[in-house]
């Protein structure tokens, strides 16, 4: 927290305003009460037998993979892939614990206070990427990094093998696209607060698409589920549509979900704060505000997935029926 807004009158009467007031936490499970949860049947032998190890492999301080194991990636995974080959399942959780491992060598690690590292470290893995998803440029030389940056990258080179193999070579372009638009996202993550006056609703909103990584996760589904998808798929009006209720969902309901957390950490980064630096409402106002605003989401999002359903060829429905059930899992299943 070394931003000038951490240091403004604005953080300040803004912490203060928050200070001791009742807040009313949504029940985020009534955005869905039909959702049914569903759990890969080898759930804890991914857990045990797979992640554990994987962990112990790549992640070599005790208390940071404690802490990501507490996060239990290989739950969030098995809901996504309940009814997947439990080796999908494997490459899949791999997948959602390296967000853990890489995002946190910026947010916490040794880069997070090295604005030229992390560039360099950023770039050298926007060109893993483009190698290990579509074989594009070179291997970049990590020897340069320390292990534990090395690590959080090399840790990824099974799970892109197994991408490769199964997937064709547009669906893995639509995929690194994605990635590469996480990826170089590091490099302005602290840029809407380093001034000393709250950013607006609409710059904090297109950050945290950026930074979340859903639309990463979304492009993950087509492996899982064993289908290729092409540049019409994604330009779909109504699936990109779905996409955005999807990535909307997912970081809202987790702000909703971590603001009492961040708030003890003296964190703002935070649409309540945001809204109520906005909008001038309190704290509990702004709470009912994010609700309110999920709850418009998940309209948008149901709206769109009822026009998906309507016609196509059967593996066409197939394809659009897996986005909408696991979009439908990956904001239900973060809240759970």
């Amino acid at each position: 927290m070394t931003s000038e807004f951490y240091n403004s009158d604005q953080y300040i009467q803004l912490r203060e305003s928050i200070k001791g007031r009742n807040v009313t936490i949504p029940n985020l499970y009534k955005l869905l009460p039909d959702w049914e949860l569903k759990i890969h049947p080898m759930y804890q032998k991914a857990r045990d037998e797979c992640l554990a190890p994987w962990m112990r492999r790549y992640v070599d301080d005790d208390l940071t993979r404690r802490n990501f194991e507490q996060a239990d990636c290989t739950l969030f995974s098995a809901i996504l892939c309940s009814d997947t080959s439990y080796e999908k399942l494997c490459t899949v959780a791999k997948y959602m614990f390296w967000y853990f491992i890489w995002d946190d060598l910026f947010d916490c690690g040794a880069l997070k206070d090295d604005r030229q590292a992390a560039t360099r470290y950023r770039d050298a893995s926007l060109e893993y990427f483009k190698y290990n998803l579509v074989l594009e440029g070179e291997y970049p030389d990590l020897s340069q990094f320390p292990l534990e940056q090395q690590k959080a990258l090399h840790c990824w080179d099974e799970v892109g093998a197994h991408i490769r193999q199964d997937c064709d070579r547009e669906t893995c372009q639509i995929l690194l696209e994605q990635m590469l638009g996480y990826v170089s996202s590091v490099s302005n993550v602290d840029s809407l607060f380093s001034s000393s006056a709250m950013p607006s609703v609409e710059s904090y909103w297109q950050r945290r698409e950026r930074t979340a990584a859903v639309y990463c996760v979304i492009c993950t589904f087509p492996f899982a589920y064993g289908f290729n998808i092409t540049r019409a798929h994604v330009e779909n009006e109504h699936l990109s549509r779905m996409w955005k209720h999807t990535s909307y969902l997912a970081h809202i309901s987790n702000d909703i979900h971590s603001f009492q957390k961040e708030y003890n950490d003296g964190q703002l980064e935070n649409l309540i704060p945001v809204l109520m630096a906005n909008t001038g409402l309190d704290v509990n106002q702004a709470m009912q505000l994010s609700y309110h605003i999920c709850r418009l989401e998940v309209e948008g999002f149901c709206a769109n997935a009822d026009r998906l359903r309507v016609g196509e060829d059967a593996q066409g429905r197939r394809i659009r029926e897996v986005f909408i059930n696991c979009s439908t899992d990956m904001f239900m299943g973060l809240i759970h």
